[in-house]
């Protein structure tokens, strides 16, 4: 999450133990260029649960920057639960919905939409014989 400070722009983080950070580093000079800031401060906690639950975490991390929400403590069940519950509402909203709505990629004209959302995917823990698949479930009708 970037925020705006005096004279940088504040980067918080909350990652699991096993990702790099550092690659994103270049994001987040480009981020404080766009903002006409010289500087970026990063502030990264370290998770040791839920490596498999990334979105979940995002989200849960989201809650407790913008929200004032607690962060799940050092148990994965608080996670998977609300995994559980972002995915239930997930599927509700695209049942409701009277159109389908298409990924991002897709208007860029991105030609191989299931090999980068499968590399996506491997990136944020997917297991690479399965990431494939779960990209064409994504995409299925």
């Amino acid at each position: 999450m970037w925020s705006l400070g005096m004279s940088e722009v504040r980067v918080s983080m909350w990652e699991h133990v096993d990702v790099e950070i550092d690659e994103l580093s270049a994001l987040h000079g480009l981020v404080s260029t766009a903002w006409r800031k010289p500087l970026f401060s990063l502030a990264c906690n370290r998770r040791s649960f839920a490596r498999g639950y990334c979105g979940a975490a995002s989200v849960a991390f989201a809650f407790h920057k913008l929200l004032g929400k607690n962060l799940p403590s050092s148990d994965e069940s608080e996670l998977v639960e609300l995994h559980a519950d972002l995915k239930a509402s997930f599927v509700e909203a695209s049942r409701a919905d009277l159109f389908s709505r298409k990924p991002w990629c897709w208007g860029l004209g991105v030609p191989d939409v299931i090999g980068l959302t499968g590399g996506l995917l491997k990136s944020h823990g997917v297991p690479e014989s399965q990431a494939v698949l779960r990209a064409k479930l994504l995409f299925k009708p």
